[in-house]
């Protein structure tokens, strides 16, 4: 009700055991005063009365400084032991509460009810003519007692001091911890760990303030599927390539840098006089390729304005083979004549190099023919083939 919380933790089933230890102190206490009333109030009014009054009173000190006890968690920062404190306060106050109101009445009932089933024991009536013997223990007691007596002063200035001595100490010595308490031993990760990481030079010595950091989560495209801001938004192409064929096995000469290109159209109704041609050409990274001649070439010699734009890489990879390449990826983007009835403008991919792989493509791209000029191409170095499984590819490197 006070908290608002409709579950309870299991540590509160502990207060059980602890009232029924907290109560039985305060019966003790009744019953004690009750028994001693019979010589201090001859009615039962009274009898009441002076019992309520005396174990009320001791009772409730000894109640009240257990329950500000177990309040004292409210200041905890972890809450189920906060809503462990709140509850046990309440039980203590309110066990105190039910035995004060109830306890007293069964104790009358019991004393005109059951007086009969009191155990009883008998007492040997002493005997006038034998000697007392003193009792050692009485007598030390009072020694002890007249000693104290005789210094009482000297023991509270004593404790006094003592006491201030004490409380100076712990105010110089004893700290106040205000991080989480650590549940966990001394070589637990989570204490090891901090003292680890503690070895380590500070975040902003190692790393500048104006460093951004890298997205965690980027985009994979398609190599045929042409879309906005591809330049920005794709971090890395793929595409799956066709089992045991490569452009050179597209009717090409194995020995000769060629291109195979693929077209798709652009459905959709239009009336401008212009068609738009977007094309992405993939070759390998060893080798220089002049993309803009070859462009060119392709749409017939075009002799316009050409947008050109660098990719993200792309990945071609084999699955029942495992083997993977690793391409040059450019788009390009133009503006050609177009009669009537023909599409609004039309997509290509062209795959250029000697061993470079075909990606599985849609059944609408059609195979164009194309036949490359020598010049586009200036070697730099050995064409790379299809890397051999188990060697390092360019796929492992991104993982």
């Amino acid at each position: 009700v006070t908290t608002g919380s409709t579950k309870m933790h299991v540590v509160s089933g502990l207060s059980l055991f602890l009232m029924v230890g907290l109560g039985s102190d305060v019966v003790f206490v009744y019953t004690d005063f009750w028994t001693d009333s019979k010589e201090m109030r001859k009615t039962v009014k009274g009898r009441m009365s002076w019992t309520l009054y005396q174990a009320g009173k001791a009772s409730l000190v000894t109640s009240a400084t257990t329950a500000v006890s177990f309040f004292a968690n409210l200041a905890s920062v972890l809450k189920p032991l906060r809503e462990f404190g709140f509850f046990m306060g309440l039980c203590v106050m309110l066990v105190w509460f039910l035995l004060t109101a109830l306890l007293l009445p069964v104790c009358l009932l019991e004393d005109n009810f059951c007086g009969c089933c009191h155990m009883r024991r008998r007492q040997r009536e002493p005997d006038p003519s034998e000697p007392r013997r003193p009792d050692k223990h009485t007598g030390r007691m009072r020694s002890a007692t007249k000693g104290l007596f005789r210094w009482r002063r000297s023991c509270v200035v004593l404790a006094v001091v003592l006491g201030v001595i004490a409380l100076f100490w712990s105010l110089k010595s004893v700290t106040v911890d205000t991080g989480m308490p650590s549940i966990f031993p001394e070589n637990h990760n989570q204490n090891r760990g901090k003292k680890v990481i503690g070895a380590f030079k500070p975040y902003d010595d190692v790393i500048p303030n104006y460093y951004v950091a890298p997205n965690v989560i980027a985009d994979i495209c398609s190599e045929s599927t042409f879309g906005n801001q591809d330049n920005e938004r794709c971090a890395l192409f793929w595409c799956d390539t066709v089992p045991d064929y490569s452009v050179a096995q597209a009717g090409h000469d194995p020995s000769a840098n060629t291109c195979q290109c693929f077209r798709k159209p652009i459905t959709g109704s239009c009336s401008s006089s212009t068609a738009l041609v977007l094309q992405r050409w993939a070759v390998h990274r060893e080798g220089s390729f002049d993309v803009g001649a070859a462009a060119r070439s392709y749409l017939g010699n075009f002799t316009g304005v050409l947008n050109q734009n660098t990719l993200a890489p792309l990945i071609q990879q084999e699955w029942e083979s495992g083997q993977t390449a690793y391409l040059d990826l450019t788009q390009v983007q133009a503006s050609v004549p177009r009669t009537l009835g023909e599409p609004c403008g039309y997509e290509d991919v062209c795959f250029c190099g000697a061993g470079t792989r075909v990606c599985k493509l849609a059944p609408e791209w059609r195979s164009q023919p194309f036949e490359v000029s020598a010049a586009f191409f200036s070697a730099s170095g050995p064409k790379r083939r299809l890397e051999v499984e188990g060697a390092p590819s360019a796929s492992a490197r991104l993982v």
